[in-house]
């Protein structure tokens, strides 16, 4: 902090409490850019260290072709993540720009979920998890397309990564007449009540016990960013399975 010396003059110390006020903007700013630098690092060590593991275990002897699909299909299970990182990164750095990027056009949110979330529901059937889709009244909405399916993506992939093998995740799309609501279910730890806001800044690790949720990367900030983009929002509260419950809701434009 910056202050005026004492008995300054007012414009002295107008000034001196503006600049304080820059510095310490520009002191934040530098902290969160470095948590991001930091936090994708980390996102994207994992799935490439995966990647090179692989690689080198295939090439320690010969192997059938049956064994080479599988480690093939490992990869991609990997690459896909990395694909869903820079996505998401990408998004979420143009939604910040919230007039250059809107690209609004109709479309049924229910139809998007059934063909959009395979990679979520393979990942889940990996797990023995299965995804359930419920559709009631007019799932039709406006926005930004690609954002919002990409923030269903996020949210379901989440659930499916947080809850209990031999579970379900539910995500219910209701049309009513003045919005538009995503709720998706899972039966995991949950998210502890003081977390409730922390967890949609990107890589917020939580100080939470063993087993619970600890880590977010970049979906759940994308969620709300894409969410808001469309005037809309999300929150976190508890499910009636025991696990959480997201809840985005988009008003009818």
């Amino acid at each position: 902090t910056v202050a005026a010396p004492q008995g300054a003059p007012d414009e002295l110390r107008a000034v001196t409490e503006a600049f304080s006020t820059s510095l310490h903007a520009l002191t934040t700013s530098h902290s969160r850019n470095l948590l991001m630098t930091a936090g994708l690092a980390h996102e994207l060590r994992a799935p490439l260290q995966n990647l090179i593991t692989d690689a080198e275990v295939g090439l320690l002897r010969e192997r059938g072709e049956a064994e080479y699909r599988d480690l093939v299909g490992a990869q991609l299970v990997e690459f896909r993540k990395l694909a869903l990182v820079v996505d998401n990164l990408v998004t979420l750095t143009v939604l910040r720009d919230r007039e250059a990027l809107y690209r609004g056009e109709s479309f049924d949110m229910g139809t998007e979920a059934k063909l959009r979330l395979t990679h979520e529901e393979q990942q889940a059937a990996r797990r023995s998890v299965t995804v359930e889709i419920y559709e009631h009244g007019d799932c039709q909405c406006v926005g930004d397309r690609e954002a919002l399916v990409l923030m269903l993506r996020n949210l379901v992939g989440n659930a499916v990564s947080w809850t209990a093998a031999g579970t379900a995740v539910e995500v219910t799309i209701d049309g009513r007449a003045d919005a538009l609501t995503l709720t998706v279910d899972d039966e995991g730890p949950g998210v502890p009540e003081g977390e409730t806001e922390s967890i949609f800044e990107a890589f917020y690790q939580g100080a939470t016990p063993k087993g619970d949720r600890a880590g977010y990367g970049l979906g759940l900030a994308l969620a709300r960013a894409a969410a808001r983009s469309d005037g809309g929002d999300i929150h976190v509260n508890k499910s009636p399975s025991g696990g959480a419950r997201f809840v985005v809701e988009l008003p009818r434009r």
